[in-house]
């Protein structure tokens, strides 16, 4: 399988470059679409969907307070760069949020003020976004040992503006899941264990 490319221009049959995405706005009488393929975009499928992947620290508000303030392992997956062009996706953004140790705030506490400082800071369309929180396998106890299985959660938000609220919890299931888990472990950070 031939290695994904980025397009970033096309041009026009008297050769004017066009930037791609106004390709998909305008329709231009005797077009041909030429793309230019960036030889420094030349990566593996999985990881060129990789747009962020390590700690992701939040300011919380009450200014100087910084009431709800923390970290969360953030990973946010784009699957358009890495698909068929010519398939549309719903939700290609995927963002993925869990807890790190020793933080005093969970990501599910503070799920829609994370929400909105993530699609803030990455330009992300929570519209065109599926916000998971995951949650590993626990395993406690003393004389007989427990385990909580790891779990993943879909978060549905109400957007008033650019703010999430309501926060919905519903378990991934599969086929989603099954995605979800293999992208994650396709992309895992040694960094993170």
């Amino acid at each position: 399988m031939p290695a994904p490319v980025c397009l970033t221009e096309a041009r026009t049959d008297a050769g004017i470059k066009v930037p791609h995405f106004r390709f998909v706005l305008v329709t231009f009488v005797n077009f041909s679409y030429t793309p230019y393929i960036n030889p420094y975009c030349q990566m593996h499928s999985e990881s060129q969907m990789v747009i962020y992947d390590d700690i992701y620290h939040w300011k919380g508000w009450g200014g100087k307070l910084a009431l709800a303030s923390g970290s969360c392992r953030l990973r946010i997956f784009d699957q358009k760069r890495a698909g068929p062009k010519d398939t549309v996706l719903l939700r290609p953004v995927i963002v993925i949020v869990s807890d790190v140790p020793g933080n005093e705030m969970s990501v599910r506490s503070c799920a829609s003020h994370i929400a909105t400082m993530v699609t803030k800071d990455f330009g992300i369309n929570p519209q065109r976004m599926l916000w998971i929180e995951y949650h590993p396998a626990l395993v406690y106890g003393r004389k007989v040992i427990h385990t909580v299985p790891e779990r993943y959660d879909s978060v549905e938000f109400t957007w008033k503006g650019d703010k999430a609220i309501t926060p919905k919890w519903r378990p991934l299931k599969p086929p989603i899941l099954d995605e979800v888990i293999r992208l994650v472990k396709d992309n895992e950070s040694t960094a993170f264990g």
